[in-house]
């Protein structure tokens, strides 16, 4: 969760805790063979301050973020609640090291889905990024992601556990996200916790045209919303949907946070 999400939190009087794991002073450089003891401290830290509610504790992630937001649930029991936008509830690689594993527990690396293209696939991808870079288009990954799903026993190696999940889960995607299926993956997730038949409650807001980033209003990357990035060298990413599809996605699904917030942590 970025600061500013975490500032909206608290002017609505939660106590909001943003915690960094990588890129930040301190921190590996990198998002590769995170522990997840690292977090377990954090939460076990936040529970003895005096403004906390320890027995209430909710986990919030975006992308990536949202993907380990379902991983803690699933993993450590004091979580109560989930809200995971834009998320992956299979574990990938490592960002930048597609054969690493993003994330470990106990000292050994958590099985993960790996992203170790083909030669020919190879070939592609540096045509398309070349492409990006030479005519400042944009180029979508959410292909190779899709094309990862092939890889039955990694996949369900990967997938996390949601059912341990120690209460209700709150999923937030964009059909047109152009990053990764985010749709697809939270639609799975909805299908695993129906298939155990799940104890507490889980939603997953769709929405339709909007792209990667749907949460958080009146922070960046929410506002202005962000449908693509281009980097100095020319080379873009899409992440989807439209400025005006994302604005209202962000609008829309703060308030269905706060609801969900409200009746699953309040007394």
């Amino acid at each position: 969760m970025h600061e500013n999400a975490a500032a909206l939190l608290a002017s609505r009087g939660y106590a909001a805790f943003a915690l960094a794991y990588f890129k930040r002073e301190g921190q590996p450089k990198q998002l590769k063979n995170i522990p997840l003891e690292y977090f377990e401290h954090a939460i076990a830290w936040l529970q003895e301050q005096p403004e906390v509610a320890a027995d209430k504790i909710a986990v919030i992630g975006l992308s990536r973020g949202g993907e380990l937001a379902l991983l803690l649930g699933a993993t450590i029991s004091s979580v109560r609640a989930i809200i995971a936008g834009a998320p992956s509830g299979i574990r990938h690689s490592a960002v930048s090291a597609g054969t690493k594993a993003a994330w470990t527990y106990h000292g050994e690396p958590l099985p993960f889905l790996t992203f170790k293209p083909g030669f020919f696939d190879s070939i592609g991808m540096t045509i398309n990024a070349f492409k990006s870079m030479f005519t400042h288009t944009p180029m979508t990954m959410k292909a190779g992601f899709i094309k990862l799903l092939k890889k039955e026993e990694e996949v369900a190696a990967a997938t996390i556990p949601v059912e341990q999940t120690q209460g209700p889960i709150l999923l937030l995607a964009g059909q047109q996200d152009q990053l990764w299926p985010s749709a697809l993956y939270s639609e799975k997730v909805m299908e695993r916790l129906r298939a155990h038949n799940f104890a507490y409650t889980y939603t997953h807001l769709n929405y339709a045209e909007a792209g990667h980033f749907v949460c958080f209003p009146y922070g960046l990357p929410s506002l202005p919303p962000m449908v693509s990035v281009t980097y100095p060298n020319g080379f873009g990413m899409t992440f989807g949907g439209s400025p005006r599809a994302n604005a209202d996605a962000a609008s829309d699904s703060w308030q269905k946070i706060l609801a969900f917030l409200q009746q699953n942590l309040s007394d």
